[in-house]
């Protein structure tokens, strides 16, 4: 039995068509060996493809990305799938006909496919590959943090997260940063009440979670920086909610 880390493992799209399905930026093949992601306007790598989804957001937002082509050989499309396409014993090919994937026998004839240089993604391919052999990835670091380690494979060495792109055909889906969370919401008091333009709390109005401007201040440190203040700041809102209807009760004895 392969052994996996949680990052690469079999997925499933469900209630969704080959035509409509999408494959959000977070889904976790791209943390796996086998593929890499292009800027869509010149066919260069541009970030590590297998750091947080934060970071990968802002990178692209920083150099101006907003169309990215993830591209992976047949053993990676195999193994882990890709987007929306799940891995062996399914086949990419109604993903392919419904114009969701695009495949070609070399990395050449893929660049014309998508609309790239053949000669600029030809030589992104092969100096990813050059390096990816000997586990390295000197342009963007890939798999030389713990994160890239833990979501990449860990029955894959040397580097859980880094194999060259060799095995025909090859294949790529466009993927568009999007919004998932602002991790940066309105700025509350220690009883969650929403506080206006004057500073002053705004009577009957609560947030928390996503809705608060949390200790986390638009960062994410890590799982959870979204569910912990909701879980807290809900908490404290619903004892806050709590004691002042205890007390217009009592005042109306």
């Amino acid at each position: 039995m392969r052994r996996t880390a949680s990052g690469c493992r079999p997925r499933a799209i469900s209630g969704k068509t080959a035509a409509s399905a999408f494959s959000p930026s977070l889904f976790f093949d791209r943390h796996c060996p086998g593929q890499i992601m292009v800027d869509a306007r010149d066919g260069k790598r541009f970030v590590d493809e297998s750091f947080h989804y934060q970071n990968f957001g802002e990178v692209s937002l920083e150099k101006g990305v907003t169309r990215i082509w993830q591209i992976a050989d047949a053993e990676a499309v195999a193994r882990y799938g890709l987007g929306a396409i799940k891995p062996a014993p399914f086949r990419p090919d109604k993903w392919v006909a419904s114009g969701y994937a695009r495949k070609a026998a070399s990395i050449s004839e893929l660049a014309r496919e998508l609309g790239l240089d053949p000669l600029a993604l030809s030589d992104t391919v092969e100096r990813f590959n050059r390096h990816a052999a000997d586990g390295r990835d000197p342009d963007f670091g890939r798999g030389t943090n713990a994160y890239d380690t833990y979501m990449g494979d860990a029955g894959h060495g040397p580097n859980p997260s880094l194999r060259p792109l060799t095995k025909a055909p090859f294949y790529a889906i466009e993927v568009r940063p999007s919004d998932l969370g602002s991790i940066q919401g309105l700025d509350t008091d220690e009883h969650a009440r929403v506080l206006g333009a004057d500073g002053a709390p705004i009577a009957g109005l609560y947030a928390a979670g996503l809705d608060n401007n949390s200790i986390m201040r638009g960062k994410y440190p890590g799982g959870g920086a979204s569910l912990g203040p909701a879980m807290t700041f809900g908490y404290i809102a619903a004892l806050d909610i709590a004691a002042r209807a205890a007390s217009k009760g009592r005042d109306h004895v």
